[in-house]
């Protein structure tokens, strides 16, 4: 479902800044994946929040996702 947002782009980027908090760690990573393909400068201080979640693999989708919206 995530993907999927990402592909609709900018109308996508509060629906997934909040699933940036859902209590499954899979929408979240999801939700930082699909920001990055965004690339809404609007996700960043979201994103970096998320560098303090819980799970390794929400961090680390997190720290993609705010690479690829500086070099864009």
């Amino acid at each position: 479902m995530t993907a999927a947002f990402g592909q609709i782009g900018k109308p996508a980027v509060a629906p997934l800044i909040a699933a940036l908090d859902d209590d499954d760690w899979r929408i979240r990573r999801g939700a930082a994946a699909a920001l990055g393909d965004i690339g809404d400068p609007g996700s960043v201080d979201a994103l970096i929040r998320a560098l303090d979640d819980a799970r390794e693999e929400v961090r680390e989708q997190a720290r993609k996702a705010l690479g690829s919206i500086r070099k864009t």
